[in-house]
């Protein structure tokens, strides 16, 4: 019997940091290294999952660097890009995140042959900012064989606003692994999980100013874990004393495995300003977690309000706060949501789904590439 040579993908990314992106990946490639062979291109850090990443065998090159004149340090990635990607001649090239895709999407006009994908983990707020990335992605748009969207509402964005077309925009959703839920230890403090890195737009000021309108007599504590380390998080630690909650919400930090958080938590919450799609949120679910999550992005795909949890208004205290004492006092309401969420979580989220869908796209861009 022939054996086939795999098919080798090179992925470009900014860093193996702890985040959605990057836990995803993680998951994604520790069932599809059988299929392919795998190189990963770091652009700024080696990041704390990176020995995670290791640990799968697959080559990663990292071509940070501490070039303190920008100029310079853009240069010479750009030239590190081309150099590997001639001496690794992949036969798919693989973008995650806008910074990859700025720095490495020259890539398609050198290297006509090969096979362009892009990966859009998050709604395009961030081109607002800057309003020339706007203009170059929608340029680089067109150079891609197929665009990745993680939830409807960054798929619409990419086809209304961006002039992606709709044979060349694909959405897999993000997969999580299922758990077995443990029966909750009974006890009279109700255990609620805020699972994201400390930044501007996961709103953790929105969960305190909630909670400094609930009474103090409710038994409750918030963990927040993720990366605290920033003037942010400083700024809401001096808030959270003010307020006089520091027995209430609890700064962890981040977390390379936050399984025992989940194990123990009884409510999920995620009050991001802007979503793709949250593998937090599917965590939550995967572990029995009825979740309060806020109307945005691609949370409303996941989140059934009234079922597995309650979905706010962006950025409104007071319903954040309704939704929080409703859950806290009410434990049977607890137990069924998380009881629909796991079910819905297993049916549509499980991690094989998304790996096979992975799969069967690569496959089909392999099979029809004709360049």
């Amino acid at each position: 019997m022939k054996d086939f040579k795999k098919k080798s993908i090179l992925i470009i990314i900014g860093s193996l940091n702890i985040g959605g992106t990057e836990k995803q990946l993680l998951m994604q490639l520790k069932y599809l290294r059988q299929f392919y062979n795998f190189t990963i291109l770091l652009l700024e850090e080696k990041g704390d999952l990176f020995e995670e990443f290791k640990s799968l065998n697959i080559k990663i090159i990292d071509i940070s660097n501490a070039r303190k004149i920008k100029l310079i340090n853009i240069f010479f990635k750009i030239s590190k890009i081309f150099l590997i990607s001639r001496e690794l001649n992949p036969d798919l090239i693989h973008y995650y995140l806008p910074r990859s895709y700025l720095l490495g999407g020259f890539l398609p006009y050198i290297f006509r042959s090969k096979i362009y994908v892009m990966s859009r983990r998050s709604m395009n707020f961030y081109q607002k900012k800057y309003m020339f990335v706007r203009f170059v992605e929608k340029i680089l748009h067109k150079k891609m064989d197929l665009i990745i969207a993680n939830s409807l509402a960054v798929k619409k964005q990419l086809i209304e606003n961006e002039g992606v077309s709709k044979d060349a925009c694909k959405l897999i959703y993000n997969g999580v692994k299922i758990n077995k839920i443990k029966n909750k230890t009974k006890n009279n403090t109700i255990k609620i999980l805020c699972m994201a890195n400390i930044i501007k737009y996961k709103n953790h000021e929105l969960i305190i100013n909630a909670c400094s309108k609930i009474p103090k007599k409710l038994n409750y504590i918030i963990y927040f874990v993720g990366n605290d380390s920033s003037r942010l998080a400083n700024f809401l630690k001096k808030k959270v004393i003010e307020f006089g909650l520091n027995d209430k919400i609890i700064f962890c930090g981040k977390k390379i495995n936050p399984q025992s958080y989940l194990n123990n938590s009884d409510i999920g919450i995620l009050v991001s300003n802007e979503e793709g799609f949250s593998n937090t949120i599917l965590e939550y679910m995967s572990f029995g977690l009825p979740v309060i999550a806020s109307k945005v992005g691609g949370n409303p795909e996941s989140v059934k309000n009234n079922y597995n949890g309650f979905l706010i208004k962006k950025n409104d205290a007071n319903d954040l706060k309704t939704k929080l004492i409703l859950l806290i006092k009410n434990p049977k309401k607890r137990m069924l949501m998380g009881k629909n969420g796991f079910k819905d979580v297993k049916k549509h989220f499980e991690i094989n789904l998304s790996v096979m869908k992975y799969k069967k796209t690569f496959d089909k861009l392999f099979w029809n590439n004709t360049k």
